[in-house]
């Protein structure tokens, strides 16, 4: 039986090319790693089952699908977590969805305190940085992504918060330039996520419309 990689990347975890339940079906002594998995939990339910608390900027990217997810499970159960879950002030600030997969494979999370720059700047920098190159996101998501972390850098200069002298603020147009997207698509994006139903925003970030086609429904519905 051909090994699988250690990955726990939710990418090339999804790309592999064997059937990872058939083949752990085939091992007949390994009983425990073919054991049904428990139902996926939802993001609402992970923040009550733990004493953790999801970091603001830990939702800047969007969840993996529920079938991302169970193949970041069926890795771990196999070769463990990897890549710790990283926390800042006991909260996850990287690493939501391999704590899901981690609950749907009956496997104890590990964490690691972030211990970088804990500006806000910083922060996003270091979130941008862990997620961008990780996941196939589609022009519309990454757009949405942008306009989070435009407005999440504006929020904190409005608060007083400490901006990193390096980064300076994450503007819609650098943002823009970071996530390969144009700052016109960006601050589409900004408005739909000021005036558009969750439902709506939630469809772009599950890729399941473009930015394009919800400024359309949300248009129409507007002029009903």
């Amino acid at each position: 039986m051909t090994e699988i990689r250690h990955v726990n990347n939710v990418n090339d975890v999804a790309n592999e090319t064997m059937n990872v339940k058939e083949k752990m079906t085939m091992n007949e002594n390994s009983e425990n790693c073919t054991k049904p998995l428990p139902p996926m939990m939802t993001e609402e339910e992970l923040v009550k089952s733990t004493k953790l608390q999801l970091h603001p900027y830990c939702s800047i990217f969007p969840v993996a699908s529920a079938s991302e997810i169970e193949a970041l499970a069926e890795d771990i159960r196999r070769n463990g977590l990897q890549d710790k879950i990283t926390t800042c002030q006991k909260k996850i600030l990287d690493g939501r969805n391999r704590y899901l997969a981690c609950l749907k494979a009956n496997i104890e999370p590990k964490y690691v305190e972030f211990d970088g720059d804990t500006s806000a700047d910083g922060l996003l920098q270091f979130v941008m940085s862990k997620n961008a190159s990780r996941r196939h996101l589609t022009t519309s998501q990454r757009a949405l992504i942008a306009a989070r972390m435009s407005a999440k850098s504006n929020e904190a200069v409005q608060n007083g918060e400490n901006i990193t002298p390096q980064i300076c603020g994450f503007t819609q147009v650098k943002a823009a330039g970071l996530l390969v997207v144009s700052e016109r698509q960006v601050q589409s994006a900004a408005m739909l996520l000021r005036e558009a139903s969750q439902k709506l925003i939630g469809e772009i970030e599950r890729g399941e419309k473009t930015i394009h086609e919800a400024l359309r429904q949300r248009k129409a519905s507007v002029g009903k």
